[in-house]
Parts: C-alpha cells; sequence; structure tokens
C-alpha cells in the first residue's frame, strides 16, 4: 500500500466513525424530545416541529453516509 491509499483509508474509517457518533446523538435528541412529550413538558405541536427537524438532520448525515 502507498502512503496516500493509507491516508486514504484512515479518513474514510475517521469519517464512518463521525458519522455514527453523529447518528447516535441525532437518535437521543429524538428520544429525548419524545420523554418531554411524553411528561406534558412540551405541546404536540413544538414536538412535531423539532422532530421534523431532528429527522432532517438524520437524514442528511445519511445521505452523506451514502455519499461516500
Amino acid at each position: 500500500m502507498t502512503l496516500d491509499s493509507i491516508l486514504k483509508e484512515c479518513n474514510r474509517i475517521a469519517t464512518e466513525h463521525i458519522s455514527q457518533e453523529h447518528i447516535r446523538f441525532i437518535k437521543s435528541r429524538l428520544m429525548q424530545l419524545n420523554l418531554e412529550y411524553q411528561r406534558g413538558a412540551i405541546d404536540e405541536e413544538t414536538y412535531h416541529k423539532n422532530e421534523a427537524k431532528i429527522l432532517k438532520d438524520l437524514n442528511n448525515i445519511l445521505e452523506q453516509k451514502r455519499g461516500t
């Protein structure tokens, strides 16, 4: 293997790891939002508004992941 190919593989692995961390973080945000709604801390409209934002973030990360 050349140094360039080793660096590319290291970058690919790092990018994959970062993507997985982002996905876990976003799923955590979604679970927290659900808990807040279940406790009555937020109303249904706020829940759906924030849920849409979180799901958009998740979809963006998944699209980027597919593109690599």
